[in-house]
């Protein structure tokens, strides 16, 4: 990080080449930055500030494709909105690809997570609001192309905070957690060809929420969560104001 910011939030991704590349968010006292870094050869590269990235930012994502560039993946609110957006760095040139917005729906776009499966493969996933609630969604780069967004949730209560994962044939399997039975419970979607298929991973009555997921060499998905008591995350200041 850097001496004299503070730094948040840091993710990591590994290469093809066997490099890592972390990315993080760096407030500078008046606006957030987005920094990468290259770990190769036994030591830290220069820092690089990601262009068009300075200002209200959120949650940094990091992944490398297929020629060993990473591709970064940020929430930034420009002009009141909340909308995901991704730069790709060349190291073998020094340089930065175009801006490119994923995201342009009026209503805010946050929480990404990015996915990639060490051999260039690379997918984002979101939480987006669509009206009075907010719905997962993906996409994926394909070559230098992003694909369409394919949204994998479409209830009537909020969807939470995704972590996506890939396995060996390319299918997306995304965690997330839902409000829809009035609390929070755990939901894994697996994304085959843009077509989500939702299953239920923890739906009890206490606080399961905050999903993480992974896929084993045998493509086992595991899913790792918080819980807590029943009623845990609530707000209830109106019962103890009430007593």
């Amino acid at each position: 990080g850097h001496e004299y910011r503070q730094d948040d939030l840091p993710t990591i991704s590994a290469a093809p080449d066997g490099s890592l590349w972390a990315a993080w968010l760096s407030f500078a006292g008046d606006r957030d930055d987005v920094a990468i870094r290259r770990w190769q050869n036994g030591e830290w590269g220069t820092l690089q500030w990601v262009p068009g990235a300075s200002g209200d930012s959120w949650l940094p994502q990091i992944g490398v494709d297929s020629a060993s560039r990473p591709w970064v993946v940020w929430s930034e609110q420009r002009d009141g909105n909340w909308d995901l957006y991704a730069r790709r760095f060349d190291p073998s040139r020094q340089e930065w690809g175009a801006l490119v917005r994923l995201t342009s729906d009026p209503m805010p776009d946050i929480n990404p997570r990015m996915a990639s499966d060490g051999k260039g493969r690379l997918a984002v996933a979101w939480q987006g609001f669509r009206g009075r609630v907010s719905s997962i969604f993906t996409r994926k780069l394909e070559g230098e192309t992003w694909t369409p967004e394919v949204r994998v949730t479409s209830g009537s209560a909020n969807d939470w905070e995704p972590s996506v994962a890939f396995d060996s044939k390319g299918t997306l399997w995304i965690a997330y957690d839902s409000y829809r039975n009035g609390n929070y419970d755990v939901f894994v979607s697996r994304v085959t060809a843009g077509s989500p298929s939702e299953m239920p991973v923890a739906v009890t009555p206490r606080f399961e929420a905050r999903a993480t997921i992974a896929v084993d060499s045998s493509d086992r998905v595991w899913v790792a969560w918080e819980s807590g008591a029943p009623n845990w995350g609530k707000d209830q200041g109106y019962v103890l104001r009430g007593n």
